[in-house]
């Protein structure tokens, strides 16, 4: 999984959600009609404040995916000599044999760019004794490459996908025969009271 500030603002949403449905359900008070009412307020707030924090969580992870790329693949002290290497590897690299020479090549004139070149490409193919051979004479290189991958491994967790607090709550069982209208019916619940359970976390 990935640890955001939105996703653990997400983990408070759901339990403040839970608070909020069992302040409905448990209060004598309420009509039935009145309840359904602060339970769809209740539903309707949080599912679209876990859209906003999903849309916010998704910005920071792909940032974060985008800054490790670059350190892996990029060449941030000159853009444009890697642009010039990699223009002219591509044309002459065409088999994991030539990109296994070329490395060579460019380790034994200590060019470095020529080196991140051919590993780029490497990398593209999926030639991985190119790829290994490079990381393995470059540490950092090496660590933002692990790094890379623990991050992609992370997206690829499906609890997480199923069941992380991003995903919307579970619609109450109440209002399983109002799903089509719910935002009506929050709208008919009224303005909750200051420092009421059933104001958006957001709002308290």
């Amino acid at each position: 999984m990935y640890d955001t500030l939105a996703r653990r603002t997400a983990e408070q949403v759901h339990a403040a959600y839970v608070q909020r449905v069992e302040a409905a359900r448990s209060d004598a008070r309420l009509t039935e009609e009145h309840r359904r009412r602060l339970l769809a307020f209740a539903y309707v707030t949080t599912r679209d404040r876990l859209k906003t924090l999903a849309a916010e969580h998704t910005a920071e992870v792909d940032a974060e995916r985008l800054r490790l790329q670059q350190s892996v693949f990029g060449h941030p002290a000159d853009p444009d000599a890697l642009r010039s290497a990699l223009s002219s590897a591509t044309t002459t690299i065409q088999t994991r044999e030539q990109a296994e020479q070329a490395l060579r090549r460019s380790s034994r004139t200590n060019d470095d760019v020529g080196a991140l070149a051919v590993f780029n490409i490497a990398a593209e193919h999926g030639w991985t004794s190119v790829t290994k051979d490079y990381l393995a004479k470059r540490p950092d290189a090496a660590a933002a490459d692990a790094a890379l991958r623990a991050h992609e491994r992370a997206g690829a967790d499906v609890n997480e996908k199923l069941f992380g607090p991003l995903k919307f709550p579970s619609l109450p069982p109440e209002l399983s025969k109002h799903r089509n209208h719910l935002e009506q019916l929050a709208s008919e619940a009224g303005e909750p009271s200051p420092g009421s359970p059933f104001l958006p976390i957001a709002s308290r």
